[in-house]
């Protein structure tokens, strides 16, 4: 067993898994040959060590984290150049993920959390793109690398986020897979969008009847307390105020004396407010379930709400790529942990570096320009 700290490289060949299912053992075989004749050489030119290969994806480790970093450039300029001029369905898109940590190697193999951050960050590169931590960036040559800052991200199975760069590319403007480079959006307009998306909620809760029908609920209460305050007035003949002052001083000898009337008074008024409790219960839970909708639909069908489309804003993926069924939900249900307390998870977006709000952290999202 062996512990060193070297830079961790995992690649993945992007819809291998449908390509492998379409395809003859002999057209698999060739494809993973020609894969292999594309990645290795760049990988050996820069002192990598290729520890396992698994299916269409590669495992190396570098001793040098700017290696590693060059090494990937060229893994990718190489398969630019195959790509311009392979046949239909021949292309290659890899995604790479680099990390440096301290590893365990044993039994020609590697072990650690660098090893999964790798992992995890890799799954974050879009197809034709260089992602890699902090870790590799405060390592490499700055200098001889060109690099971008993302931001801060949480990756599944890690407890920390963690900050992720990436590597430009020189094709990036005529190829918008690579989106990496998108710019992510000011909070000052993600805070315009969502204060109209909420008037936006409201005003359709107006004219669903839904207000309507609470405000028709209130004229109700306060006409029947009303009639109760009467009956109690012309029971004892004590004004308003007075029956106020004696429901809160039951030891007064005059409510002693009046008690089973104010008694019924006070149970009716316990009864008027519990029921108002009960309705200002239900119109949050219909404000809850209206936001999480429209935001659920809005970004799961267009990738926006009708305040970020507003504002050319748009939400996707870490990897650049629109959300789906399962995304959109979480990242609905959890922007209500952004607005409960006092919006503290839109003002966590404020301050943080990479300007996310809670609920972009827990579903692993972004909102850019559009």
């Amino acid at each position: 067993m062996e512990v060193k700290i070297l830079t961790v490289m995992f690649t993945d060949m992007e819809g291998f898994t449908a390509r492998s299912g379409e395809q003859s053992r002999e057209g698999l075989v060739e494809l993973l040959t020609r894969h292999k004749a594309l990645v290795v050489p760049h990988i050996e030119k820069h002192r990598g060590k290729i520890i396992k290969t698994i299916g269409d994806a590669f495992l190396a480790v570098f001793e040098s984290a700017t290696d590693a970093v060059y090494s990937a450039k060229e893994i990718q300029n190489s398969l630019r150049s195959h790509n311009k001029d392979a046949e239909k369905g021949k292309a290659i898109n890899l995604k790479i993920g680099l990390n440096t940590g301290e590893v365990t190697l044993l039994d020609g193999d590697v072990f650690g959390e660098a090893v999964n951050i790798a992992s995890r960050v890799q799954n974050l590169a879009p197809p034709g793109g260089i992602f890699f931590t902090e870790a590799t960036y405060l390592a490499m040559n700055k200098n001889e690398i060109p690099w971008i800052k993302m931001g801060e991200t949480s990756v599944k199975g890690i407890v920390e986020a963690i900050n992720l760069f990436r590597v430009p590319q020189p094709w990036e403007k005529q190829d918008s897979r690579v989106s990496g480079g998108q710019k992510s959006a000011p909070s000052s307009r993600r805070a315009l969008a969502a204060t109209f998306d909420f008037f936006l909620i409201v005003m359709l809760i107006v004219l669903l009847g839904v207000a309507d029908s609470a405000d028709e609920f209130e004229s109700k209460r306060n006409s029947a307390l009303e009639a109760a305050y009467q009956r109690a007035e012309k029971s004892t003949a004590f004004r308003r105020d007075i029956l106020d002052d004696l429901l809160n001083s039951p030891t007064n000898p005059v409510a002693q004396k009046w008690g089973g009337e104010l008694m019924l008074l006070k149970k009716e008024k316990e009864n008027f407010d519990e029921d108002d409790s009960n309705s200002v219960l239900t119109m949050r839970i219909i404000l809850f379930f209206f936001f999480v909708l429209y935001n659920f639909l809005t970004v799961w069908l267009f990738s926006r709400t009708i305040g970020k489309a507003l504002f050319r804003l748009k939400v996707v993926r870490q990897d650049g790529k629109a959300l789906g069924f399962k995304c959109a939900f979480v990242r609905a249900i959890s922007s209500v942990l952004s607005v409960i307390p006092i919006g503290i998870g839109y003002v966590w977006g404020l301050f943080s570096k990479s300007g996310r709000t809670w609920h972009d952290l827990i579903s692993e999202t972004r909102v850019i320009r559009s």
